[in-house]
Parts: C-alpha cells; sequence; structure tokens
C-alpha cells in the first residue's frame, strides 16, 4: 500500500510551502484499489517546519508528498523518513494523483544540505533550508 498526500492550504488545490502547510489531503493505494480523499489537518505547532526533524503525527504513515513547493532541507528530512517528495505545477489532487499513477510524476531529487541549527520552528531568522534558502513568507 502507498499513501500519498497533497498539500492544500485551500483544501481544494495543491499547495505551495509545504513546512508550513496545515491541511493536506491523502489517499491510500492499494493493488489498484484507491480510498477516497481524507482531509487531515496539523496544529500550529504541528507543521512540518516546526517539527523539526520529527513528522507530525497525522503525517506518519505517508509514502508521498506532492506540493507545489518544499525546499531542499525540507525534501531532506522527508527523505530521513522514506518519504518521497514530488513538486508539481498541477493544481487539482485527482490530476495530481492520475499523473503519478500514469508514471507521469516522479518524486523530486533531493540535494546535499548544509547542515542547520535546530530551531523550535521556523522563522525567518535561522537557516533550516526548508525554503530553498529564500525566506520569502
Amino acid at each position: 500500500m502507498v499513501t500519498i498526500a497533497c498539500t492544500t492550504q485551500n483544501r481544494r488545490h495543491i499547495t505551495a510551502h509545504a513546512g508550513r502547510c496545515r491541511h493536506f489531503l491523502v489517499k491510500h493505494v492499494n493493488a489498484g484499489v484507491i480510498s477516497d480523499w481524507e482531509g487531515r489537518s496539523l496544529g500550529k505547532d504541528e507543521t512540518l517546519c516546526t517539527r523539526g526533524d520529527a513528522l507530525p503525527p497525522a503525517l506518519q504513515d505517508i509514502d508521498i508528498l506532492v506540493t507545489a513547493g518544499a525546499g531542499p532541507g525540507l525534501r531532506s528530512r522527508l527523505a530521513r523518513h522514506g518519504v518521497q517528495v514530488i513538486i508539481t505545477d498541477i493544481l487539482l489532487p485527482d490530476q495530481a494523483l492520475a499523473a503519478w499513477m500514469a508514471g507521469a510524476l516522479r518524486a523530486t531529487p533531493v540535494e546535499p544540505v548544509a547542515p542547520a541549527a535546530t530551531v523550535p520552528h521556523c522563522t525567518e531568522a535561522h537557516a533550516c533550508g526548508c525554503h530553498g534558502g529564500r525566506h520569502s513568507h
């Protein structure tokens, strides 16, 4: 079984800023059987940026994260948990899932990231790498 999560801050479209996203749509794919979309929400202190290296409980079962944007630091941290990140410009989760199933969407390569200082949350004042070095909040 593969569990796929899409970042969807507005609960309709795949959105960017995966590290700050609090709303996800999740599907399970098992031998061609696809579950319905399941909405999952994170608290403000549970986002991927605020959790440091740990995954929030609501996302601990995911294998793939589909998003419109995630920096190399976040991609690297997710890779350590066995989560592949797919960055796409497809807006609709159903279309992204269909593209993935057709083999048209592949995981975004993880580049090496210089170690950053451990911080309790993501702010512009540190270099966690979750924004690819760009702090455009």
